[in-house]
Parts: structure tokens; C-alpha cells; sequence
């Protein structure tokens, strides 16, 4: 009997029709839990390894948290695991609008593989699931999609893909429900690649809960940590635009091409916190179970204006890409270019980062007016617009911008690879010449590339003290011989050290389905965490037992990429980042961040990973072992 899990994985091949469904094996509830875990351990045995991430052999896996749906708050996430089109590593991006819809419809998971040979949506209820036409969707923008699919399926979860998804440009995106993503590294062109438009899930089900008594308690506790945060109101105001200041101080807000910063004075003008609530901001929102509300509802011309508003998971980010790096010169104009790359399914982070580039390369004269088909490369709000609609459309000068990072310099960079700003084929987020800390050393380690989604911790924020960074070390579960090691020198912490545990909790976090969002990140801790999974499953699983959960999973995830030809040398630093100095606040200048200081914190990383460093991987993996036959063929370390 399942707890907490409904027990069932669904399986979808695209290629032949077959749809079936099977229990979800309990050896991979012990060693994986549930979540990003099962995703992993299921692509990793399941993958042919060196296939092509837009070939019918590459595999869509969307997982749901274990204590999804079951009562315990903020815990709606799913999971969807591929092999990235962009990066052709394995990313792992959750969603927090899909996981409560997929487990009412009776299944903890579902993979998708093959491809169709015309345009097709999946609906899955808790009837089964059906493979259906799409032709009458194909075309369509995400909104127009979602909208057409909620009049036929009523109350539903739709993740859809955009024109850019179907023409497979290398950073489509999925969003569900018109608003959460499964983003980052090109998820939506693997769904075009599989003639993929839609998934809808919809039903009533709930899973068991072993000591419902037991989980009403941990619950309440939950709420009174939560409650007591100083910080609700203002996230549930600003959302992450709470974090503005740090983000100039830290120096987040880079332009033309990671050289320099925008005018700090300007961009809190033009785009920060104050003109945000003054200007866009309509109204906040929460994902399923959550009782935040972090998330902005926002719309152009003023909310006397008659203008529709847009519901959007971080309005900040959409300020940051559009506002500093396309200059578009208005908030306005972020939530119309923020509108047009939601319909388009246009990872708008990669985009803004892809206009920099093309700007960079027609002012240092590489491109010329005549490379570009009759785009002007430039900043601003029309070439933004414009660019968008080329590249999802893959006319002109956006079909040669519309591939990888390394198609693009080939193309269009004449080979000048220092030019372009990425690690494992994915553009960063941040620059660690301006910061360093877990969240930006974690840009070299992420398996997926330059996101780190997964190196989240208290030391985003600069000049903690001793003191409450070791709190922050207990909370997450170092464990007390390993404090020294890790809270050790001229900044009151390791960064390389403390990495590997902020990894492995934040994968914790995902294996449960729960937000690591700061205010709900402070209420699950590593003790609530153990003690909700408990309560749900019966499992008498300590927060130590998760902590390994973590390890493991990353330790397959490494695996998986080696095995798909990367190394050691794919963790170093952008050659832009290593080897060029960076203008900082007034006359200041930041050096280069070296392969050499890299590589000394990278190993001290692998060795508190257990890893062999002279690798960079595990020395031997975990082998997930379905159904109690035996594990698959591997290869690679």
C-alpha cells in the first residue's frame, strides 16, 4: 500500500500510441524518494545514451513531490526531467501549478518518449490518459492553447508549448496554466520535437496519508514557523523584487555583453521596487497549497487603464531581461515583451542574453547590416519586440540565433567562443566575479548549466555573521563534524563546501514537492522535512536519510552527463568571466575570475561530495534497479 504516492507511473509513447501505466517500483521509493529523485533514477536507466535531446529516443519525465497534495503546505511542485535541447545536459526545472493535477488523475509520474508523426496533446484523467489531435492547436500561441483546452477539458492543468517550441528553437520554453514555467535549457523544443503541444491533467483523486493526526500537528507547527517570518508582507508586496538591493550591490545588473553594470540610479528609476508597485503591479497570487502569495499579477498602462493583466511567477526577472539587458525604457514595455514571450514560449532570461550577443557582434564589427537580413541589431523596445517574433518564427537573422550557444558562434561568431557567456551550453544567471557564494559557484556545478535553481541559500545576501550562518548550516543538516570544515575562513564559510549541502537540501526539497522560495524555505527545515515525510508515508526516514537521498541523486545526475561526453573541464568558469576584468560601481573594476581560483574551489567541492577529484565525479554511482530485475546497461565513470 502507497502512502503519500499514488503508486502508479504513467507511460506514453508518442511513436507507436501505446499508453500504459505501471506501479511505481518501491526500490525506488527507498533509494530515490519521489520527486526529482524518481525522475532521475527513470531517464538515467531508461536513456539511450549519447541520443539526440530533439530525437524521438529522448525522454520526458514529469514528476510529482511526495507530499504533493496530501495537506501539507506549499508542496505543489512537479518536476520535469530531459535531456536539454539547448545545453544536451540533463535538466531538471519545477513547476508549481502541474503536480496537484497529475496526482488527482492517479499517477505519481509519467514518461513520455517517441515521437508523432502529425501534432498531438496528452490528456491524462482518471480515466487513463489518451494521445489526441493538435492540428487545430498547432500554430497557436500558449495562451490561446491553454484557453481552448480549459473549454474542452473544464477544470484542468494545461502545460502547452508556443510557436517557438514547435519550430524547436534551442530555448523554448512549457508554461502551465499560462504563467509557471518548466524552463531553462530548451524544454519546449524538446516537446516540438516531438510534435508534443500539450499535456492537460485533470481528477479528483488524493493520496493515503499514514497518521493524518501525526500530519495535523506537524501542519500546525509548520504554520506557527511561518507565521512568525518578519518577511510575509513584503514578499507577498515586492515578491523576489525584495531582493533589489542586494542585487545592485552585488552587481546582478550587467549589460552589453557582461562588461558593465547599468546606471544603479536609472534602473531603480526605470524599474525598481518603488515604480514596480507604482506602475505594473496589480495584485499577487499563490500557487496550489501555498499560503505566500509571492507571485505577481501585472499589466501595462496603470490599473485604471483597461489594460488585461498577466499573472507572472517573477516579475523581477522579466525586469532584469527585458528592462536592463534589452533597455526597452519602461515597466510598461517588460510586461508587453513579458506577454509576447509567454505566448511565443521564449525563455526570456536566454533571449535578452542572445540580443546582447548580436549587439556585441555588430559593434565590434563582426556582423554586418548585411548578415542580418534587415534587422538593425540593437537595444530597445522595437528591435526586442522584433527579435522575438524572428527567432520564434525562425525568419532571418532569428533562425541563426535560434540554435545552441555553440551553433550560434559558429554561425554567426565567427568562432569567437570568449564571446559567448556559458556554462554547459547554458547562458548564467549572475556573474561570481561580482559575488561569490554558493548560489554563483553553483553556476559552474548545476548539472543543467548556468542555472542555480538548486544553490539557493542564505549567502545570496553578503556580510552574514558567523553565527547565523551556522544556524542556517543546522537548519539545511551539516552535520556538527563537519561545522569547522565548512564555516571555516575569511569569509565565515567555505563556499565550495558549503555548496554540496544547500545542493542536496534544496534536492530534498524537490524530492517532497515543497518551495524554496525564502520564507517558505525557513519553515522547512531539515527536522519539519523528516517529520512531514513521516507523517505522509509511514517511512521512518531521518533528515540524514534525505541528506543521502540528495547525494545520490546528484551523484546520478553527474553521472548521466559524463556519460554524455562531458568532464571536469565543462565546471570551469566562461572564458569572458576567467580571463577579462569587469567595470564595477563608479571607477571601480572587478579581475577576472581564473580557471586557477576556480579549480582549487572545485576541488575542495568534489571532495566534500566524496567525489574523486581528479574526475569530478563519483568513483561509483548508485544503479537503480526496476522492478527487482537486473539494472541497466552503463557507461561512462
Amino acid at each position: 500500500m502507497y502512502y503519500g504516492q499514488m503508486g502508479r507511473i504513467l507511460f506514453v509513447d508518442l511513436t507507436d500510441g501505446k499508453v500504459s501505466g505501471e506501479a511505481l517500483p518501491g526500490n525506488l521509493i527507498d533509494r530515490f524518494g519521489g520527486g526529482i529523485g524518481i525522475n532521475v533514477s527513470l531517464i538515467y536507466g531508461g536513456f539511450t545514451p549519447g541520443a539526440s535531446p530533439t530525437g524521438p529516443e529522448n525522454m520526458i519525465v514529469i514528476g510529482t513531490g511526495v507530499l504533493t497534495n496530501t495537506g501539507v503546505p506549499s508542496t505543489p511542485k512537479a518536476v520535469l526531467t530531459t535531456k536539454g535541447a539547448l545545453t544536451g545536459s540533463l535538466l531538471s526545472s519545477p513547476s508549481g501549478e502541474f503536480g496537484n493535477m497529475l496526482k488527482r488523475a492517479g499517477y505519481d509520474h509519467a514518461v513520455i518518449t517517441g515521437r508523432s508523426d502529425r501534432p498531438v496533446y496528452i490528456e491524462i484523467s482518471e480515466s487513463g490518459a489518451r494521445i489526441l489531435p493538435a492540428g487545430d492547436l498547432w500554430g497557436k500561441d500558449i495562451y490561446q492553447t491553454t484557453d481552448d483546452l480549459v473549454k474542452r477539458h473544464g477544470k484542468c492543468s494545461v502545460a502547452a508549448i508556443g510557436p517557438a517550441g514547435e519550430n524547436l528553437v534551442k530555448f523554448a520554453n512549457v508554461l502551465v496554466n499560462k504563467h509557471a514555467t518548466w524552463c531553462r535549457g530548451g524544454i519546449g523544443a524538446v516537446w516540438g520535437s516531438k510534435n508534443l503541444k500539450a499535456v492537460v491533467a485533470s481528477g479528483g483523486l488524493r493520496p493515503r496519508v499514514h497518521s493524518p493526526e501525526r500530519l495535523k500537528e506537524a501542519v500546525r507547527k509548520w504554520h506557527e514557523t511561518f507565521s512568525a517570518s518578519p518577511f510575509i508582507e513584503p514578499w507577498r508586496k515586492l515578491g523576489i523584487y525584495i531582493a533589489w538591493k542586494s542585487w545592485l550591490e552585488t552587481g546582478k545588473l550587467t549589460v552589453k555583453n557582461w562588461t558593465e553594470l547599468y546606471p544603479s540610479d536609472q534602473a531603480t528609476r526605470l524599474y525598481g521596487p518603488e515604480a514596480y508597485l507604482r506602475e505594473i503591479r496589480r495584485g499577487s497570487y499563490s500557487c496550489p497549497s501555498c499560503p505566500l502569495g509571492c507571485k505577481g499579477i501585472i499589466g501595462a498602462g496603470g490599473p485604471e487603464s483597461g489594460e488585461p493583466a498577466i499573472h507572472s511567477t517573477d516579475p523581477f526577472a522579466g525586469s532584469a531581461a527585458f528592462g536592463i539587458r534589452c533597455d526597452v525604457g519602461s515597466l510598461d514595455r517588460v510586461v508587453r515583451c513579458t506577454e509576447m514571450s509567454n505566448r511565443l514560449g521564449l525563455d526570456y532570461a536566454t533571449f535578452s542574453m542572445r540580443l546582447e550577443y548580436l549587439v556585441d557582434l555588430y559593434q565590434k564589427g563582426i556582423l554586418k547590416n548585411g548578415d542580418c537580413g534587415g534587422f538593425r541589431p540593437g537595444t530597445g523596445y522595437e528591435p526586442t519586440m522584433e527579435l522575438m517574433r524572428l527567432i520564434a518564427f525562425n525568419e532571418g537573422i532569428g533562425r541563426r540565433l535560434a540554435g545552441t550557444w555553440k551553433e550560434v558562434v559558429e554561425d554567426i561568431g565567427g568562432g569567437m567562443e570568449e564571446l559567448a557567456v556559458q556554462i554547459k551550453g547554458m547562458d548564467p544567471s549572475s556573474d561570481i566575479r561580482g559575488h561569490l557564494c554558493t548560489e554563483t559557484l553553483g553556476l559552474l556545478t548545476g548539472p543543467g548549466g548556468g542555472h542555480n535553481m538548486r544553490a539557493l541559500g542564505a549567502t545570496i545576501v553578503p556580510g552574514r555573521p558567523a553565527d547565523s550562518l551556522r544556524r542556517f548550516g543546522r537548519r539545511i543538516g551539516v552535520p556538527e563534524e563537519r561545522m569547522e570544515a565548512v564555516f571555516s575562513g575569511p569569509m565565515n564559510y567555505n563556499p565550495a563546501r558549503l555548496l554540496k549541502w544547500v545542493e542536496d537540501y534544496n534536492t530534498v526539497l524537490l524530492i517532497l514537492g515543497c518551495c524554496n522560495r525564502e520564507p517558505l524555505a525557513r519553515a522547512f527545515d531539515l527536522e519539519s522535512c523528516s517529520g512531514f515525510y513521516r507523517a505522509v508515508t509511514g517511512r521512518d526516514l531521518g533528515g540524514g536519510d534525505l541528506m543521502a537521498m540528495g547525494q545520490r541523486i546528484w551523484d546520478l545526475e553527474r553521472l548521466f552527463n559524463f556519460r554524455e561526453g562531458f568532464t571536469r573541464e565543462d565546471d570551469l568558469p566562461p572564458k569572458k568571466w576567467a580571463t577579462e576584468s569587469r567595470k564595477w560601481h563608479g571607477d571601480a573594476v572587478l579581475p577576472p575570475f581564473t580557471n586557477r581560483q576556480a579549480a582549487a574551489l572545485l576541488e575542495e567541492y568534489y571532495l566534500e561530495r566524496g567525489w574523486d577529484p581528479s574526475l569530478g565525479a563519483p568513483a561509483a554511482a548508485p544503479r537503480p534497479n526496476f522492478g527487482g530485475g537486473p539494472p541497466p546497461a552503463q557507461s561512462g565513470p
